[in-house]
């Protein structure tokens, strides 16, 4: 459901050859979810028993350049960001988000 969080996203930066790790700590409404059957059974074979995420942020209070390879956290757990599937115009981003610790046993 739609939840008013303080998400962190985890990006990386090259500053003259080192690489830095910057979290910055968004308040933001998200919209967190699995994702779907039909959208689970399009991804990789090797990738598809990892834990999967849907994740609708609203952007319109933030600058936030986020991509693919960065990290949230959502619930104590870190998710690589696979897919950014936009939707700016619309207010928020959408991301697809995977754990590639934690594989989903069910």
């Amino acid at each position: 459901g739609v939840q008013t969080c303080a998400l962190p996203i985890f990006t990386t930066s090259n500053n003259g050859g080192k690489i830095k790790q910057n979290i910055t700590t968004i308040p933001t409404i998200a919209i967190v979810q699995p994702l779907s059957p039909q959208e689970l059974e399009i991804k990789p074979e090797g990738e598809r028993s990892f834990e999967w995420l849907q994740v609708h942020i609203r952007i319109e209070n933030f600058t936030l350049n986020i991509t693919t390879g960065d990290k949230i956290e959502w619930q104590s757990k870190k998710y690589t960001i696979m897919n950014d599937l936009g939707y700016e115009l619309y207010g928020h981003k959408q991301f697809h988000v995977c754990n590639l610790i934690n594989k989903n046993t069910n």
